[in-house]
This record gives C-alpha cells, structure tokens and sequence, in this order.
C-alpha cells in the first residue's frame, strides 16, 4: 500500500523475510496486499507513485468485475476440459483411430472457420483492434472450445498452452461487451482480454505466477499488474474451492486422462 505497488509487495516478502516463494506462501500475501491496495482506492490516492503516460486500469470497481471474470474462468474451462477427457479418452487400444478422428474434426471446422487454428495470435491482434464485433467473437469462441476440447479429449499430448490463451482472451472480449451494453463507460476491451488470457491460464495450469508474468510480458503493460493480480487470484483460488486438476496433471504423471 505505502509503495502502490501489491506484487512487488507481496514478492518482497515472500523471498526476502521469508526466503522462498511456494503457492502455500504466496496465495495469503497476495490476499494481504491486494486488500490492503482495495483500502488505498477506497481512503487514498491510489496513482502511481512514478507517474506514466498511459491510462491506469486500476479503478476499484473494474477490480471487482476482474474477480468474476475469474471465476467464470474457473469454473468453465477446466470443467470442460475434464468432461472431454473422460467421455472422449477411453481404450489405449483405440487411440490411433480417435486422433484421427480428432484431426477430422478440428479439419473440418478449419474449411469454415480457418482463424480457430494456429495459435491465436491473429486473433487476439484482431480483438485488440476491434476488428470483430459480438457475435463474430462469440461464433470463434464456441468452434475454438469445441475444437480444442475434442482434441483434448481424444488422448493428445501438448498444444493446450495457446488455445487457453485464445479462450481466455476471447471470453474477457465478450464478457467488456456485455459489461458495455449494461453502461459501464471506457475502452476496457483490451484490458478485459487480457485478464481473461491470465484467468484461464492460472486455473488451467494451476500456475498463476506463470499466468501473471506471461501476459504482462506479452503485452508489456504493466499498468495491468493490479487487474491481472485479482483475476488470477480469484481464479486460482476458484479452481482450488472446486478442487480442478491442471490439463498438464495427466501428461507430467505419465498417465493417461482420466
């Protein structure tokens, strides 16, 4: 709070009085310094103290719509992905035919909408230039998440790390234009986008750290470190609440889904 700085706060802490950084260590310090960051928008200045030229996120009432932001994240993506390997991810014996049949699929989807292959990155460009408006973001979201939760399903091995990204960003873009049609003022599409990308990240891969220091290094904006901070947070502690597995769990143990 004394420095507006909650990361960096927490970050202190953790490796220098405590001496090693572990979730157990980091997830109540984050609480702590983001609660005491809330206080100073609600009773001070909470500016930077060194001033920058750009446009500051970090309003308390969008930090509140970046919490539920996460927690759709949470509940959604990994939910889905677990239903996909399980219903999807059965005999060892079968598993060339459903690659196949993996690859049939997401083929087809491509002839018709060839921008859900590849790793979003044209994509995501074009949402942050607005080249796409609701209902064309919404079409692309739904063919990318059926594509990648067949894939998934079926038993493949990687590729997971960009169409989470994608997702992410996809639905932080959709949910600026509903927070838009209901009369929240201000260009926050890209900032939403962003904390979507985080949001899905951290509970996906069970690593918000990772999540946090991805986008913000994606994107070089580090006035988004407070909004980022609470949409993983809230996401990562979702996904804990309802006790989600990452999507790597299965590969690093060697094992098959289930």
């Amino acid at each position: 709070t004394a420095f507006h700085a909650p990361f960096s706060g927490c970050l202190f802490v953790s490796e220098i009085i405590i001496g090693t950084v572990s979730m157990d260590i980091l997830a109540p310090l984050l609480i702590a310094s983001c609660t005491g960051f809330v206080m100073l928008h609600l009773l001070g200045d909470p500016s930077p103290l060194y001033s920058s030229p750009f446009e500051s996120f970090t309003v308390f009432s969008q930090s509140l719509w970046c919490i539920a932001l996460g927690a759709v994240a949470a509940r959604g993506w990994v939910s889905l992905l677990d239903a996909a390997a399980r219903y999807l991810n059965g005999r060892q014996s079968l598993l060339p035919l459903r690659l196949a049949a993996a690859g049939l699929v997401v083929g087809i989807l491509a002839v018709f909408y060839p921008e859900v292959v590849g790793n979003g990155q044209a994509l995501i460009t074009g949402l942050v230039h607005e080249d796409y408006g609701t209902r064309e973001a919404l079409v692309l979201l739904l063919v990318k998440v059926s594509a990648v939760a067949v894939v998934f399903g079926c038993g493949t091995v990687g590729g997971a790390m960009t169409p989470t990204l994608y997702v992410g960003s996809m639905v932080g873009f959709i949910f600026s234009t509903v927070l838009t049609s209901l009369g929240m003022e201000g260009n926050h599409t890209v900032a939403y986008a962003m904390v979507g990308m985080a949001s899905f990240f951290a509970v996906a891969a069970q690593a918000p750290l990772t999540a946090l220091v991805m986008v913000v290094e994606f994107s070089m904006s580090g006035q988004m470190i407070y909004p980022l901070l609470i949409g993983v947070v809230s996401a990562y502690g979702t996904g804990k609440l309802i006790r989600a597995r990452s999507m790597y769990a299965a590969s690093l143990a060697g094992s098959p889904a289930s």
